[in-house]
């Protein structure tokens, strides 16, 4: 499977500063006790006013930063926001603020402060710090023999695009709360022991799952028929000219957590293994116990 483009966009900045900190879904700072982070949405690329409130999209960019931070074993606790809007909608900044503010007030984290000016379309941006729990959870640390695993329902992101972009909301309830309004917190660093290496779903299962593979220095394996399929991403496919690997595989913006570990984790999923590294594959599909091809997904990309 190639690079996505913003893969590809990482990997040029990497070589051009050989001495960076890229790799992770943060930065550790301070004696590796602080983690940073940041994420930027951009109207029409990231979110759409025909079909999401202001209050959902500032929700979204706070929770896509705050699972970058629990992604590396950490717990959210300031954060930094920009906003550039245009003059005359002012409003729209409004609920965008209200909802970043409301998702802060949930989980406790404090606004530190941040930038406006005016702009041609709505550009957000948001730096988020936090604290390590317990221990740092880094994309390098899977080791042949350790198992593959998700924390959530996969899928229902995508499935929930889809049906805001068609107007049926209304019969997909878990599937358009996915995408509106996504919980990173379902579950917390503390609560998981085990774990050697951590990422969360922003691209898609797949794609994150070869970054692991490829940081690692592993080949990982994904049992298909294993991965947790939610009614709203069955009858998705069932109805919709949408299959249901692409679903479960390709979905992005889940904002939950994929994992290794040496063994299960209470309430997660194991959905595959990690094998010693072979030579010209990181990660390989299999269903119904014969290999599945990865040319049969498309990755979500940002690009």
């Amino acid at each position: 499977m190639p690079d996505s483009g913003e893969q590809r966009f990482i990997n040029h900045i990497s070589r051009l500063n050989p001495k960076n900190l890229i790799g992770d879904d943060c930065a550790i700072w301070n004696n590796k006790s602080l983690l940073v982070t940041t994420d930027q949405m951009v109207e029409s690329v990231h979110f759409d006013f025909e079909f999401m409130t202001p209050h959902d999209i500032g929700w979204r960019l706070m929770a896509a930063n705050a699972s970058d931070i629990i992604a590396m074993g950490g717990r959210p606790s300031h954060y930094l926001c920009n906003i550039a809007i245009p003059h005359d909608r002012k409003e729209q900044g409004f609920g965008i603020i209200e909802g970043m503010s409301d998702f802060a007030r949930q989980h406790k984290i404090t606004l530190l402060g941040g930038d406006t000016t005016t702009a041609t379309a709505v550009f957000l941006a948001v730096t988020m710090f936090g604290n390590i729990e317990k221990s740092l959870w880094k994309r390098d640390g899977a080791q042949s023999g350790d198992s593959l695993l998700i924390a959530d329902y996969p899928g229902l992101s995508l499935a929930g695009l889809h049906h805001l972009k068609k107007g049926d909301r209304d019969d997909f309830p878990d599937a358009v709360q996915r995408f509106l309004r996504p919980n990173p917190y379902s579950v917390l660093p503390e609560m998981c022991e085990g774990v050697t290496a951590a990422i969360d779903i922003s691209d898609s299962l797949l794609s994150e799952t070869k970054i692991l593979a490829q940081q690692s220095g592993v080949t990982i394996t994904i049992d298909i028929d294993a991965i947790p399929r939610h009614r709203d991403v069955i009858k998705t496919a069932n109805n919709e000219n949408i299959s249901l690997e692409q679903l479960l595989l390709g979905s992005g913006e889940e904002f939950f957590l994929l994992a290794t570990a040496k063994k299960p984790l209470k309430g997660w999923h194991t959905i595959g293994k990690v094998l010693p590294k072979e030579e010209n594959n990181c990660v390989y599909l299999t269903k119904n116990g014969a290999p599945f091809s990865l040319d049969n997904i498309t990755p979500f990309s940002h690009f």
